[in-house]
């Protein structure tokens, strides 16, 4: 080897293979738990729409606002299914029964808001 070739050109750092399959897994586990954490803020947004809405005790108000509740919550109920089906895709259990539990709990506090059955 030439010596002057060395002083050149930069030793190669590489800590970890970027495309490695844990990896992978890793930061695709990682979007399905954000994706999961995020589902609360639209769904929240709809149940505070929906109990603002309803308290004021008004029909035209209650008729204006009440398909924006439900995008609302069936935006944040979708993000919760999509999160399930990535950690079912990556046979997750602890992710499985976490996403199945907020996509549980958030059918339930849709349907108990009535928002969705009117």
């Amino acid at each position: 080897m030439d010596p002057r070739r060395e002083e050149r050109e930069p030793l190669p750092l590489e800590y970890f293979r970027e495309h490695e399959p844990g990896r992978r897994r890793g930061r695709r586990l990682s979007l399905a738990a954000a994706l999961l954490a995020v589902a609360w803020a639209p769904f929240v947004c709809g149940i505070i729409n929906a109990t603002a809405v309803t308290r004021s005790y008004s029909p035209e108000v209650l008729s204006a606002h009440r398909s924006g509740s439900l995008l609302f919550m069936l935006l944040g109920i979708v993000f919760s299914l999509v999160g399930l089906v990535l950690f079912a895709r990556m046979r997750h259990a602890a992710g499985i029964v976490a996403a199945s539990a907020v996509l549980l709990v958030q059918v339930i506090i849709a349907g108990c808001t009535g928002i969705v059955s009117r």
